[in-house]
């Protein structure tokens, strides 16, 4: 039997430019999914910094916190969001299983493969998962193995329902610039 885990307050401290920021992020990000962990980013605004209540972290100054400067959120913009803002399955059946899931935050592209862990043959399955539209603003190409898709744009969700009638079920998503 596999266990549940959360990774509380990961993240990557900002040294460098945006771009560096972004390609360190995204490769702790798939290393959790990689490994189907679940987990939340530092996201820490100090309002301590040189007087109380004055101000925001700063990259010069750190969020205050052990002296990182770890926050996703500085000077009241978001930083390395190409990364963080990424596709991610938030619900499913208990009996499925992430088998796989791969995210290239430059391009966009998406692949998930989950398995049934037990055997059903009249099950009809629904997952769903979340698709942030700063990734896919010219549009979105969604192919599934089986079954079938609901792609809701202003909720920037997709409802996917197949029968279990395979053992591995794949979704891939690709930018409208990929499309082959």
């Amino acid at each position: 039997d596999s266990m549940h885990v959360l990774i509380g307050e990961t993240g990557v401290p900002y040294f460098g430019s945006t771009e560096d920021y972004t390609i360190s992020l995204d490769r702790t990000l798939k290393a959790m999914e990689a490994n189907d962990l679940d987990y939340t980013l530092w996201c820490y605004e100090s309002k301590n910094r040189q007087s109380l209540w004055s101000g925001e972290n700063s990259p010069s100054l750190g969020d205050l916190w052990n002296g990182e400067d770890l926050s996703l959120y500085s000077n009241g913009r978001g930083r390395g969001l190409q990364a963080a803002l990424r596709p991610f399955l938030y619900q499913y059946s208990s009996d499925l299983e992430v088998t796989y899931q791969h995210f290239d935050a430059f391009t966009g592209a998406y692949k998930l493969v989950i398995r049934g862990i037990v055997e059903c043959e009249d099950c009809i399955d629904a997952v769903f998962l979340f698709v942030p539209s700063c990734h896919y603003s010219r549009g979105v190409k969604l192919t599934v193995s089986s079954g079938e898709l609901h792609h809701d744009r202003a909720s920037q969700t997709i409802k996917w329902t197949f029968a279990r009638i395979e053992e591995d079920f794949s979704l891939a998503i690709a930018t409208a610039e990929n499309i082959d």
